[in-house]
């Protein structure tokens, strides 16, 4: 299963609260993410030391690798019979890609090949979509001391963002969730909707 969601949706929080809970009932599972938040550091300096811009193809490519990575992993929790929460999969590539940079102006056919060299077609059981406004995100994000250089801007960014997001829900038929209701309401409508599958 997967959470989706612009940043400051609370993505990662439902991500942590679904493995607690999983595991209580004995279900042992694993949190998959891209670039897990402790990385963070490591990622900005080797981006920073090979000069990648975060709109270049080559950064795409680092980003491609990591998910590739996630994949893996993945895969290998699966077959041990570990549940897998991704803090976001494939999803956010096509988000993105979609919409900026040079893969945009490209075919929606190489995004998809793209794509399946590092997903290899493996879909979420279930996608929840935390769907949040743009400025309560924003303020989330500054709430939790993120700089933010150029809010206009951010805001712009996405407003288009979260206007793919909608699309690729409403198409894909994910699990839609109002992001601003209380943590807890939320965790009771992703369980119900787990439990449902594994009954």
């Amino acid at each position: 299963m997967a959470f989706e969601g612009i940043d400051g949706a609370g993505k990662s929080t439902q991500c942590a609260l679904l493995k607690i809970q999983l595991e209580r009932i004995g279900n042992p599972s694993i949190i998959s993410k891209a670039k897990p938040k402790d990385l963070d550091p490591v990622f900005e300096r080797f981006t920073k030391e090979f000069g990648l811009a975060s709109d270049g193809i080559p950064y795409m490519f680092l980003y491609q690798c990591l998910h590739r990575r996630q994949h893996d992993i993945s895969a290998e929790a699966l077959a041990r019979g570990i549940t897998v929460i991704a803090d976001r999969w494939n999803p956010s590539y096509f988000v993105y890609h979609n919409l900026f940079g040079e893969l945009a102006q490209k075919s929606k056919k190489l995004r998809k090949e793209l794509d399946t060299l590092a997903f290899r077609g493996k879909k979420p059981s279930v996608c929840f979509y935390l769907d949040i406004p743009v400025e309560e995100a924003i303020q989330r994000r500054l709430r939790r001391r993120e700089v933010i250089e150029n809010r206009d801007a951010e805001e712009e960014f996405f407003t288009q963002i979260k206007g793919e997001y909608d699309r690729l829900a409403s198409e894909g038929g994910w699990q839609v969730i109002d992001g601003t209701m209380p943590i807890e309401r939320i965790h009771e409508k992703v369980v119900s909707v787990v439990l449902g599958l594994e009954a």
